[in-house]
């Protein structure tokens, strides 16, 4: 399985935590891999709008030394696409900043 990620959801992770992006990238993706093999056992529904026609799920990612961050993602053929990180933990402001975004 392949990990994409969109700049304009990650860019503001990416600034705060220069020297750990691909350290962060992996952590997500593994993660990633297994909820994909788990059948979202821990994802849920990140909002009700859909993104270029697909379902978005959400799920906590542990970063282990750096903070927890929320993933907004969605899965098409065997490639997960990353729409949005946020550390931003809680789960309603979280939806917010992401439809913000989008």
């Amino acid at each position: 399985m392949t990990c994409t990620f969109v700049p304009s959801g990650t860019k503001r992770l990416w600034k705060k935590h220069p020297h750990d992006v691909d350290r962060i990238r992996t952590i997500v993706c593994h993660a990633l891999e297994n909820e994909i093999a788990t059948g979202f056992a821990t994802s849920k529904r990140a909002s009700h709008l859909t993104y270029l026609g697909h379902v978005r799920y959400e799920c906590r990612v542990g970063l282990g030394k750096l903070p927890d961050v929320r993933v907004a993602y969605f899965v098409e053929s065997h490639t997960a696409t990353v729409v949005f990180i946020s550390t931003t933990l809680q789960k309603s402001e979280f939806t917010h900043e992401l439809e913000k975004m989008l």
